[in-house]
Order: C-alpha cells, then sequence, then structure tokens
C-alpha cells in the first residue's frame, strides 16, 4: 500500500512541476507555436485514482486530478485537486492574462472544514479596481479556450470559492 501511495504521490509531483511551468510568467514568444493564423489553443488533462484496504479496514482512497488550458495573448488555466480520504483535499486554480495571473489554494481536513486559504497575485494588487478588471477580462475571454472533457469528475471539487 505504502509503495504504491508513494509511486503515485511521486508521478503527481512531476505533474504538479509540469502546472508550475504551465503558470510561468515570462514574456509571450511572439506567437512562437501560433503560425500565420495567430491563435494556438491547448488543453491537458490528467487523472489518477489509487484505492487500497488492508486487513478489512476502511479504504485509503487518493485522486489527483490535473487540468490545464490555453488560448492566444497568454490566456491560461490551469487547476489542481488532491483528494486523500485520510488527509483531506487540496485544490489550486490559477488564471493567467499576458503578465497577469492569480492563483488561490484551499485546503480542508478530511471533515470538509476549511484549514487554509491563500492567494497569489502576479501584476495585480490586491483589492484594487485592477484585480477586479482583471476578473471581469478573465470571465469575457474564458469562453475562448477549449472545454474540459465533460467526463471528469473534477469539476464538483471546485464549486467552492
Amino acid at each position: 500500500m505504502d509503495f504504491t501511495m508513494a509511486k503515485m504521490e511521486k508521478k503527481m509531483k512531476k505533474i504538479e512541476e509540469a502546472a508550475k511551468k504551465a503558470l510561468q510568467l515570462s514574456k509571450p514568444r511572439d506567437n512562437a507555436f501560433d503560425g500565420d493564423s495567430g491563435r494556438s489553443y491547448s488543453v491537458a488533462q490528467s487523472q489518477v485514482y489509487v484505492q487500497t484496504s488492508t486487513n478489512g479496514d476502511k479504504p485509503r482512497v487518493y485522486q489527483e486530478s490535473y487540468m490545464e488550458r490555453s488560448g492566444p495573448g497568454g490566456l491560461k488555466e490551469m487547476k489542481k485537486m488532491v483528494l486523500d480520504s485520510e488527509k483531506g483535499k487540496k485544490c489550486c486554480v490559477g488564471r493567467k492574462l499576458g503578465e497577469k495571473a492569480h492563483v488561490v489554494q484551499r485546503e480542508e481536513d478530511p471533515r470538509g472544514t476549511l484549514l487554509e486559504e491563500h492567494q497569489d497575485l502576479y501584476n495585480l494588487e490586491e483589492n484594487s479596481d485592477e484585480l477586479r478588471r482583471f476578473h471581469d477580462k478573465w470571465k469575457k475571454h474564458k469562453e475562448s479556450l477549449p472545454a474540459y472533457s465533460k467526463n471528469s469528475s473534477y469539476n464538483k471539487y471546485l464549486t467552492k470559492k
């Protein structure tokens, strides 16, 4: 059991590193992948589910999901969720528009009690009109991003704000 969980956690660390790269705040590369159209889109999803049980004990469930989608103009969204029946739930949602980004991380215990919520702002001021404008612009442009798989169970874990 411990070997399987350790192996899964190691794989998910690699996915987490990819998520960090996805939200890197560097200058756009002059449409390096856009060709002449000026429009490039991508979507990536990964999901791991492990259920283990020993000696008739209550099974331990470990689930980790990672989703990323991007579009032209530095438009990106990343979502990561870890659900562990013994440790609780961790969620991270990051959104990027050009050189600006907002990342929210939440952690809950197994009973659903909020333990911590942390926000990172990049090139944005907290509680400012600029942050409000960022979210207004995000809402306006998010529909242009490719959709995530409708079969994913991940979205239900991010309904709380």
